[in-house]
């Protein structure tokens, strides 16, 4: 089965719900303790700037406290790579060892304990691969199961059943790390932020959010076609180094010919990768993202697709279903695009020139003919507009100049294509 298959067979990911469950107020102790050395394989980091230019503040407010306890940790761990050790059957769901679902890796040290991810046997397409299941703190006879790994109070932590606080094997939101505390917003360069902390945004967290998946572990190798399903089949570069951690972008070709996807992650010191899925550029995004110069609201459209009046969401330019964070033009004239409008960050906002340009062309041609030209359960899954004309005039595709430079191309929400369960 191709990737493509996949993403149109599969249904939406199903989000985990999270407790409220958040640390303890007390901010970790301002002495710090040695840092510990990272281990993870990544790319090289971009070349620094000239020895002249004005240096460029990653982060402001209370997050420069958080970057310097992610330099500095105060908190005791002590990580390195993945090492797979015996299955210490804590999470069996059978009484045959050969039914167990989970492999243990060491990824770390903490006053004397070892910290083991305990990780699902099996890629699974709906969630993003290799998921990390928990985090324990293990002394050789007891294991401590990490709630709450951010050290900041106001964040989030995982939940799981109260029936795992048995004898040897307790809850603990308690214990928390600084070098796993990320800022809110880093700006790799000015003019563009990227929300960075998913355990301080997100509505709901699972443990890839807080521990990062388990696709670049060593033994759990993933194929070429499941890394360009993660959409890391391409190229990696490091925008921002976060203590041993690293903000990364992955590029790699987009489901629209010509253009590019960009996702985002964070790499942790045990070469775990917490994902954007779209969390760390969603202030680009949304309702209300956008708005026309000339005060038109076109993101409101009576559609036959639901049977109501409703405003759809700004979208990277993708196909629906396991999207980019964001869709990337780097190879763009700028003379054929013309300022429209305006993005809730302040930045203008560019349409394609009278008559379209190649990109527009290419977003709809793409949209279109991965569309559903069907009916199933009543609902109409053909693509809205029936010719490219309609398509402009919709105003459906437009796109902005990103703070490094970079072009990106999005869309009204309700250009995308039509795909049954994950429209």
């Amino acid at each position: 089965m191709t990737v493509r298959s996949r993403r149109v067979a599969i249904a939406a990911a199903l989000a985990l719900a999270a407790s409220a469950c958040s640390p303890a107020a007390d901010e970790p102790s301002p002495s710090p303790s040695p840092s510990p050395s990272p281990s993870a394989t990544v790319a090289e980091p971009t070349p620094s700037p000239s020895v002249t230019a004005e240096p460029h503040q990653i982060v402001s407010g209370a997050d420069v406290a958080v970057l310097a306890r992610l330099e500095a940790p105060t908190t005791g761990e002590m990580w390195h790579a993945p090492v797979e050790i015996d299955n210490l059957g804590l999470f069996s769901f059978s009484a045959d060892p050969a039914d167990d679902d989970f492999r243990y890796f060491e990824i770390g040290t903490r006053d004397g304990k070892q910290i083991v991810a305990v990780v699902s046997t099996y890629f699974e397409w709906l969630v993003g691969g290799y998921e990390p299941h928990a985090v324990i703190e293990w002394d050789g006879s007891a294991a401590q199961l990490i709630l709450c790994p951010s050290a900041r109070a106001s964040d989030r932590c995982l939940d799981y059943s109260t029936d795992w606080g048995t004898p040897g094997k307790a809850l603990n939101a308690s214990v928390h790390y600084d070098s796993l505390t990320y800022p809110t917003a880093v700006s790799p360069v000015e003019g563009w932020q990227l929300q960075t902390a998913p355990l301080a945004q997100l509505g709901y967290v699972n443990p890839a959010h807080a521990w990062g998946d388990a696709n670049d572990y060593p033994t759990l190798a993933t194929t070429p076609d499941e890394r360009e399903f993660l959409g890391r089949g391409g190229t990696t570069t490091v925008l921002a180094n976060l203590g041993q951690s690293q903000l990364v972008e992955y590029r790699q070709p987009a489901s629209v010919a010509g253009l590019t996807d960009a996702r985002y992650a964070i790499i942790t010191p045990y070469g775990g990768v917490i994902p954007s899925q779209s969390s760390f550029s969603g202030a680009s995004y949304g309702q209300g993202a956008v708005s026309w110069d000339d005060g038109v609201d076109t993101f409101t459209h009576p559609d036959a697709y639901t049977g109501d009046d409703m405003a759809y969401p700004v979208r990277a330019a993708a196909e629906a279903c396991f999207g980019p964070d964001e869709t990337l033009a780097t190879d763009i004239d700028p003379s054929q695009w013309v300022e429209a409008g305006t993005h809730v960050l302040g930045f203008p906002v560019y349409l394609p020139v009278d008559g379209g340009n190649p990109i527009a062309e290419a977003v709809y041609q793409t949209m279109d003919g991965a569309s559903w030209d069907d009916t199933i359960d009543g609902i109409d899954l053909s693509y809205p507009y029936d010719t490219y004309a309609a398509f402009l005039a919709g105003r459906s595709v437009f796109a902005w100049e990103r703070g490094d430079g970079e072009w990106v191309i999005a869309v009204d929400g309700y250009a995308t294509n039509r795909v049954y369960e994950c429209a």
